[in-house]
């Protein structure tokens, strides 16, 4: 066990040796890490009061939502056809080493442990900004909400290493997987039809069914919800109840994975052989569903010359594969806009929900899979023109979702043109500002950038940019007579010149210092 234990460490001191391993990436993680402790310690000790009750429903809400995704996760993963647990160079370690079946379960328990963590931490940072409005955030309530995510992404994950198992070394055993899922999906739709049919609409309905009590008797996700309501609420009996029961299945599902039966290793080592392949396509920005994607015929087509011809291939790449918005993006606009819609808060407040759908789609995917083609450096342009040609599909993305963002407000929340316009010169403004800052973390990180060090780098680097903007907008708006019109049009003209200059500050990643050059 010592060994593995070694691999452990190993592993995880290269992880943190790698973000530390040139002197501006080390100088941005420590920046982002302390911006990040600040503000949660910001937002736990300078609360205005508010009541208990709003503190009570807020927390209901939201832990419903939080329970939702992560049933959502578990449900994908358990019914995925093919899996793994472990990635190519682990296998060949831990299965092929002088290690009892023990020993190697328990290594994988750990590795279980550190994702979930990592996972929790991450869902948690979410959560308390989104929960920072309208919910009165203290020490307890910040540490219960780290533990209760944190047993709940154990519990998912666990639950998926077991049923994997359990799967290798009886097929047939896949039916208990289903059965588990039906029952549990079951009882969750039975407590929503419970409320469903009486007076008050469908906006009624959902309070209802997120304020039910027989939802904490869902196993681990109802418990956990009761345990933080019970915090809350200052009922310190159903909160140890709800930690305690949460434990002791984790400790259940723990020991059955610790003794498991059977002869798993080969079918493990041959799954822990097609993770990794996937992983290698996906760190050189080409996914399965990318790789393999549905095209479809076009008839006509004009390549420009020098970086124009860059724009052309794009464009022509979306026409054939008629991709600009995903799956995932048209849910979260779903679930912000029915959220706003429940909590009647308005379309001012549901602006800041597409602003986080934003966020999250600037990204510089596409972007980086042409700068690992070294033809685009051959190119007879400018740097900064060929960088700006590669960020015209990206854009295009953000355009489509602030449309598909606001088409169904006029019937959801009743917003007016004057509204929408402003909005949409506002969201577009900010969306190429997120994909401004994205280039520069990219042109920061280089090869060393992960995704989810690049979202929390450009989060603040976001929250620095958009303070002009912020300036722009209050002394226009303290103006009399200014339309709102043209208050968004004069910050859509300063996030533009912002992203410009970032755009500038990026074309080094064009001028020989490519994303491999480290």
């Amino acid at each position: 066990m010592n060994a593995l234990s070694y691999l452990f460490f190993v592993k995880l001191k290269a992880q943190l040796r790698r973000l530390f391993s040139k002197p501006v990436s080390a100088i941005v993680t420590l920046f982002v890490l302390a911006f990040f402790g600040f503000s949660i310690y910001s937002a736990v000790s300078n609360r205005e009061m508010m009541s208990a009750m709003m503190n009570v429903q807020s927390v209901q809400g939201w832990m419903m939502l939080f329970c939702g995704y992560v049933l959502f996760l578990m449900t994908v993963m358990i019914l995925q056809k093919r899996s793994a647990i472990v990635t190519r160079d682990d296998a060949q370690f831990i299965f092929a080493g002088p290690f009892t079946r023990k020993q190697t379960l328990a290594y994988l328990l750990i590795e279980t442990v550190e994702g979930s963590l990592i996972y929790a931490l991450i869902a948690v940072a979410y959560i308390l900004m989104m929960m920072s409005s309208t919910v009165i955030l203290t020490v307890p309530l910040v540490l219960s909400l780290i533990l209760s995510s944190l047993l709940m992404f154990y519990f998912a994950f666990a639950l998926f290493t077991w049923f994997y198992f359990l799967e290798l070394v009886k097929p047939q055993a896949k039916w208990i997987k289903y059965g588990f899922l039906a029952v549990l999906l079951g009882f969750i739709g039975l407590i929503a039809i419970r409320n469903v049919g009486v007076d008050g609409g469908i906006q009624s309905t959902i309070t209802r069914f997120v304020a039910d009590p027989l939802f904490n008797w869902v196993p681990v996700f109802g418990w956990c919800k009761m345990a933080l309501i019970g915090l809350v609420s200052q009922d310190m009996t159903a909160c140890l109840i709800g930690f305690a029961a949460t434990l002791l299945v984790c400790a259940g599902i723990t020991a059955l994975i610790l003794n498991v039966k059977g002869d798993f290793y080969e079918q493990a080592i041959m799954d822990a052989e097609w993770i990794s392949e996937l992983r290698q396509n996906a760190r050189a920005r080409r996914a399965q569903s990318q790789t393999h994607e549905k095209v479809v015929s076009v008839k006509q087509a004009r390549f420009g010359s020098g970086a124009a011809a860059l724009v052309s291939k794009n464009l022509l790449i979306l026409r054939k594969t008629r991709r600009l918005l995903s799956l995932q993006e048209v849910l979260l606009i779903v679930i912000y806009l029915g959220i706003v819609w429940m909590n009647g808060q308005g379309f001012s407040f549901y602006q800041f929900f597409v602003l986080i759908v934003l966020f999250t789609s600037a990204t510089t995917d596409r972007i980086a899979q042409d700068l690992r083609v070294f033809y685009l450096y051959l190119i007879p342009d400018r740097p900064m023109k060929k960088l700006a040609a590669l960020m015209v599909p990206s854009m295009l993305h953000i355009v489509a979702v602030v449309f598909a963002s606001l088409v169904l407000c006029p019937f959801v929340l009743g917003s007016s043109w004057a509204e929408l316009v402003p909005a949409a010169l506002m969201m577009t403004g900010f969306g190429w500002l997120f994909l401004s800052a994205s280039l520069v973390c990219l042109r920061l990180m280089k090869s060393r950038s992960t995704p989810l060090m690049e979202q929390m780098i450009k989060m603040v680097f976001c929250l620095i940019l958009a303070i002009p903007y912020g300036i722009t907008v209050v002394t226009l708006v303290m103006i009399p007579g200014v339309p709102a019109f043209m208050i968004q049009l004069a910050g859509l003209i300063v996030n533009g010149v912002i992203g410009l200059a970032c755009l500038a500050l990026a074309t080094p990643l064009l001028s020989g210092n490519n994303l491999m050059a480290d």
